[in-house]
């Protein structure tokens, strides 16, 4: 998802729907994609069998080292570490 395609979808500049999704949800279309993609990680760490690299794939990250410093640095804590507590 690309922030061009957002603000195309509707009708406005990318500058403009920018300031207007930041005025209403606080966060930038980035971040708040970002914490959505996390969020999904999160329940799949709890919920499945995946492996990590399989989890950051499934919630939109390219990259699983990428995955793993994004989720570190939210949760505080390494997606493996993360899903051994719940174990």
């Amino acid at each position: 998802i690309s922030l061009y395609d957002l603000s195309r979808y509707c009708y406005v500049s990318p500058f403009h729907f920018s300031r207007v999704f930041k005025k209403f949800t606080g966060y930038s279309p980035y971040h708040y994609l970002q914490m959505l993609r996390l969020k999904n990680a999160e329940i799949l760490l709890k919920t499945t069998r995946f492996t990590i690299s399989d989890v950051g794939f499934k919630s939109g990250f390219n990259s699983p080292d990428y995955f793993c410093a994004a989720f570190t640095k939210a949760y505080k804590m390494s997606p493996s570490r993360y899903k051994n507590v719940l174990a």
